[in-house]
């Protein structure tokens, strides 16, 4: 959120979980908004990748995600330093939480007991026997039948259905920057019936010149990132940071080797 009476808009491309947002502050304190995030299953480092059947909580169970939200973000306190400036801000959010029905592979066990007769001896029938003329031999069955029990494994497909539920976001973010240094850390709990999908970031950064309105400031940056649920381990991301007047953008690389990114927007 930036000054009073404008608008943000805010992209974050990411193989684990993109963003698109719109807010606008409706005072210095206050803003108003909307979100859309999106949640893909198909990747490499999904958490929960052979989940028990029916398992809702997991992420590979419910297929593709998405969270639909109206947001608020409220500025609960600002401290003006000399030379820094800090803030401390509240979000909310309520809407609706989608998944789209994903198709898995379940192997079980199954007992099955096979019945062995004894093999048949040849006797011989008298020459003329309807049905057998000539007196050819004729199988009989050996007495002594045996029964054996194994386990083989069965595939199945099971497919479990979309679903739409109420969702709310609750969240904090405490932040402090100088012209040259920065730093911000963030907590997010996605929350519907049956899911919770935690998103935690730390992140520090420093410039790479000296602030200047009229020109692109580089700045260096390194993020730690945990999301629980989605991705089972903590990623490590440096990132390359452009701002440009209104625009920001950021380009960054995970220790799980996809490209991530973002562009914001002010108007």
């Amino acid at each position: 959120m930036s000054y009073a009476g404008s608008t943000t808009m805010l992209v974050e491309a990411d193989p684990h979980w993109s963003v698109l947002s719109l807010t606008r502050a409706l005072d210095r304190r206050n803003g108003l908004g909307a979100s859309f995030n999106y949640l893909p299953v198909n990747n490499a480092h999904n958490a929960h990748d052979a989940p028990a059947a029916g398992d809702a909580g997991s992420h590979q169970s419910q297929g593709d995600e998405g969270f639909v939200l109206l947001d608020g973000t409220r500025l609960l306190h600002r401290w003006n330093l000399p030379r820094a400036q800090a803030n401390l801000w509240l979000f909310a959010g309520i809407g609706a939480y989608a998944a789209r029905g994903s198709t898995s592979l379940v192997i079980r066990e199954q007992t099955v007991t096979t019945t062995s007769i004894g093999s048949p001896s040849p006797t011989s029938v008298p020459i003329g026997h309807p049905g057998h003329p000539g007196g050819l031999p004729k199988p009989t069955p050996a007495p002594g039948a045996t029964s054996t029990t194994s386990s083989v494994q069965i595939a199945e497909i099971l497919t479990t259905p979309a679903s739409l539920r109420l969702a709310v976001r609750p969240g904090l973010q405490f932040d402090a920057e100088t012209t040259r240094l920065r730093f911000e850390s963030r907590a997010m709990l996605y929350l519907a019936s049956g899911i919770q999908r935690p998103l935690l970031t730390a992140t520090a950064g420093a410039a790479l010149s000296e602030p200047n309105y009229e020109r692109v400031q580089p700045w260096l940056e390194f993020q730690v990132r945990a999301m629980p649920g989605v991705v089972d381990q903590l990623e490590l991301i440096p990132k390359l940071r452009l701002l440009h007047q209104r625009v920001v953008l950021e380009i960054g690389y995970s220790n799980l080797g996809s490209v991530v990114g973002g562009f914001t927007y002010t108007f």
